[in-house]
């Protein structure tokens, strides 16, 4: 015997006097508390009153919710137990979103066509139902184009952790199928030369780097990489792998006699005196007209 029980009269729960087989669950004597309890019945509380009550104070309820794996939040709080204790089943209630939120999810738009995740955590919070989510604060903001592209175009399978965010991840087949042909040596960050406002190439070669469709190298290359000679990087160049220049020694010569001053010979030494790749450039003094001898390049001009 413990809290009131100690004083209770015997009879109040040895009813008619039978002491033996006498039950020791709450329901047997609190009955009648149970259903003049305000929610008891409307609820489907379990009868076992000790998961909620003790003897030593009645009135004093002391289940918290809080003090369980499923702390309520928000509109939780005021949620009917019924809804999520369907059948009055306390013990072992799924603690998921979907348990509760399959109608929800099933009705919102585009969360089916979408296959977006059962987890309504990622994008709603409990104090209000209106998605909170916002792609902007991810590490892939979304501009141009990707704003209105369908999620699983990138989330493919409905898979939206761990998406990569490169560019090849998505435009390989872009890749593959672009003109020029971006195998020959192109690297794979598209935003080198694109942007998601406008997929055309914003790339000029010869207005921002070097002239090869106009002045003395139009029409005297066919691939990338006969420049670009480190494949997918074009950060890195060789002007000795086309020319005569390759004659390390004659070309020595010629700078010698000529008089240029801090003359070096290495891959990209020619662009310092030469940035547009014609006669004269940035020296004042002019470049002597040698034919170009790679045996590949028939009709070559000077």
């Amino acid at each position: 015997m413990t809290g009131a029980h100690v004083q209770t009269n015997c009879l109040e729960c040895h009813v008619g006097g039978v002491y033996n087989g006498t039950p020791t669950d709450c329901w047997s004597c609190h009955e009648n508390d149970y259903n003049n309890a305000e929610d008891h019945q409307s609820q489907n509380f379990p009868h076992d009153c000790a998961l909620c009550h003790n003897t030593s104070d009645w009135d004093e309820a002391n289940f918290n919710h809080n003090n369980t794996d499923f702390p309520l939040t928000g509109a939780h709080v005021q949620t009917n137990c019924s809804q999520c204790h369907i059948g009055g089943v306390y013990n072992g209630t799924p603690t998921d979103c979907w348990s509760c939120h399959e109608n929800d999810y099933n009705n919102a738009e585009d969360h089916l066509s979408q296959n977006f995740p059962h987890d309504c955590a990622q994008c709603h919070n409990t104090s209000n139902w209106d998605s909170d989510f916002n792609h902007s604060n991810t590490d892939f903001p979304l501009t141009g184009a990707h704003v209105t592209t369908a999620c699983l175009a990138c989330h493919t399978g409905g898979q939206f952790e761990n998406t990569p965010s490169d560019c090849w991840f998505c435009h390989q087949a872009d890749y593959n199928g672009a003109s020029p042909d971006h195998n020959d040596g192109y690297a794979q960050e598209c935003v080198d030369c694109h942007t998601t406002s406008n997929w055309n190439s914003n790339f000029n070669h010869d207005s921002q780097f070097f002239p090869i469709y106009s002045g003395r190298h139009r029409n005297e290359w066919n691939l990338c990489i006969e420049c670009h000679t480190t494949a997918g990087n074009f950060q890195t160049f060789s002007c000795i792998e086309c020319h005569e220049h390759s004659n390390q020694g004659e070309l020595e010569d010629i700078h010698d006699e000529e008089d240029v001053d801090n003359y070096t010979y290495t891959p990209t030494s020619c662009y310092d005196c030469h940035p547009t790749g014609g006669g004269g450039d940035n020296r004042g003094q002019p470049t002597p007209d040698r034919k170009r001898i790679d045996p590949k390049r028939t009709g070559a001009q000077n």
